[in-house]
């Protein structure tokens, strides 16, 4: 498998509301709502994790999901991507 490592977007502010992250792309001027779990991932993708690292993060966090993880985090992460909030490249192993 290989390792990705996922930057947040220079483009991107971000602030938590209650329970959630509100993120707004100065390039397109779009705002996005995060529920809990995507909050859980943003404040951890902010502090540069990987996608292993975001997996395990993750499956600490719920470990009654654990068969869900993997395509629910792959899903998110390509959402994110598609809106140009976060960049997915390969690290370097």
């Amino acid at each position: 498998m290989k390792t990705v490592s996922p930057i947040v977007s220079s483009a991107v502010l971000s602030e938590a509301l209650a329970d959630e992250e509100v993120l707004l792309d100065l390039e397109s001027g779009r705002y996005y709502a995060l529920n809990a779990s995507g909050t859980f991932i943003w404040d951890l993708l902010e502090r540069g994790c990987s996608e292993p690292e975001l997996r395990e993060a993750l499956a600490a966090r719920y470990p009654d999901k654990r068969d869900e993880l993997e395509a629910d985090l792959a899903f998110f992460l390509d959402r994110l991507a598609d809106k140009q909030l976060v960049r997915c490249r390969p690290r370097p192993t």
